[in-house]
């Protein structure tokens, strides 16, 4: 069994990086191997089809994001990951969801979620 990823680990990936092992993680035991390009998209795709839900468990003004603010990189990462998994992980594997989390922590909640008057982060090619 893979060991989970540290946050330190995390940060020093890049976030094409992140999304690989989140298509890796994801892609669900394909018989030829996969493509970085492919995984990257896997990745990408998989943060898009979870968007409305991450959304819903991490945006609401009364929820989450409303206590987080403030916290160290790695204490936001922890609570993420906890709000994440807590809601049985909408189907992602412990590993996958340590590296959601980090794009989502990356990002940035405020404009993940979308704080009037800024825009979202759309993913960088690193």
């Amino acid at each position: 069994m893979e060991a989970l990823p540290t946050v330190s680990e995390l940060d020093a990936m890049s976030e094409n990086e992140l999304l690989f092992h989140i298509g890796r993680e994801t892609i669900g035991g394909a018989a030829v191997p996969q493509s970085i390009g492919t995984l990257v998209k896997r990745g990408q795709e998989v943060l898009g089809q979870l968007e409305p839900q991450l959304k819903a468990l991490l945006c609401d003004p009364d929820g989450p994001k409303a206590f987080l603010s403030g916290l160290s990189s790695e204490a936001l990462h922890t609570a993420v990951v906890a709000v994440i998994a807590g809601t049985a992980g909408l189907g992602l594997t412990q590993i996958a969801i340590c590296y959601v989390a980090a794009v989502l922590v990356r990002r940035g909640l405020e404009l993940y979620c979308g704080v009037p008057g800024k825009a979202a982060v759309a993913p960088t090619a690193d």
